[in-house]
């Protein structure tokens, strides 16, 4: 289904669809520059097929990581940095929210993203 913007209101990615839209995107990258791939526990990313294609490209990635561990996701105070920052703008309406979350997105400076990214080694060594 899209909203009044064209936007999916609900967005499942099966395996297929996450290694072609998102895997393929991201893995000469991180093979060029020698990094290793972190993801959750979502099906997509624990599939078998998404476990081949990473095999096929000898892209290094943590397996066995914990289902829940937010401490060790990156993502999750860069979400609530994005929470904080759509509240602020006090959206009341369904069509309000999704132009708050675009305006906040658009106004994140890749300098807080990257000091979230920095931020990994140390909660690691803490855990």
């Amino acid at each position: 289904m899209e909203d009044n913007d064209g936007e999916l209101r609900t967005f499942r990615l099966d395996a297929a669809n996450y290694v072609r839209r998102c895997l393929s995107v991201v893995v000469p990258t991180l093979l060029q520059r020698k990094l290793t791939l972190m993801q959750d526990g979502a099906r997509s990313h624990v599939a078998k097929r998404t476990k081949s294609y990473l095999a096929k490209k000898k892209l290094p990635y943590l397996k066995n990581w914990p289902p829940y561990s937010p401490d060790l996701n990156m993502i999750e105070p860069l979400w609530k940095e994005l929470n904080c920052r759509i509240g602020e703008l006090c959206p009341q309406t369904q069509a309000e929210l999704l132009k708050a979350a675009k305006k906040a997105w658009e106004a994140l400076p890749q300098s807080v993203i990257n000091s979230h990214v920095a931020n990994w080694k140390t909660a690691l060594a803490r855990v």
